[in-house]
């Protein structure tokens, strides 16, 4: 049951990150839908095509509304993370102004502050890398949004306005 569960996750982060399998998938219930009986039977998809109907139908529905409430979720969520970079505590801020600062991308965070590092991961501000340095401090990247949100707000982090 657990399996199950781990591929429906899956399937679902993989549907979030990109509209194109949900496009497909409205394309071909819409095709099973739309295309005359007359024409399936032509192909030989004349029994299949009914048969599947309602299937089809269901998939049109579930696609359309998934695809009709893509770009609210997007706002949604866009939201919540400039609201969370507003929020940030002294310690999360003093974490991400080296990427600002310093125009980078990753950086090594060592035992006393690996635990500030993983909370912004949680909240997918920075991710973890399998790569460490030679003390075992591990590498975290900043996501692209954070990065050039904070680029924007540097003040966020207490970071001087870059005039260029």
């Amino acid at each position: 049951m657990s399996d199950v569960k781990d591929a429906i996750i899956e399937i679902i982060k993989w549907i979030r990150e990109s509209v194109r399998p949900v496009v497909v998938i409205l394309v071909l219930a819409a095709v099973i839908l739309f295309v005359p009986h007359s024409w399936a039977s032509l192909i030989g998809l004349g029994d299949g095509f009914s048969k599947y109907r309602l299937v089809a139908f269901l998939c049109f529905v579930g696609s359309f509304v998934w695809l009709v409430s893509f770009p609210i979720e997007r706002k949604y969520r866009s939201g919540n993370r400039s609201k969370y970079l507003s929020q940030l505590t002294q310690n999360e801020g003093d974490a991400l102004r080296f990427y600002i600062q310093n125009r980078k991308r990753t950086q090594y965070f060592g035992w006393n502050t690996i635990d500030v590092a993983r909370s912004l991961a949680r909240a997918d501000v920075l991710i973890e890398t399998s790569t460490v340095d030679g003390g075992g401090a591990p590498v975290f990247e900043i996501s692209f949004w954070a990065y050039s949100y904070l680029c924007e707000h540097p003040e966020l982090v207490g970071a001087p306005k870059n005039s260029n």
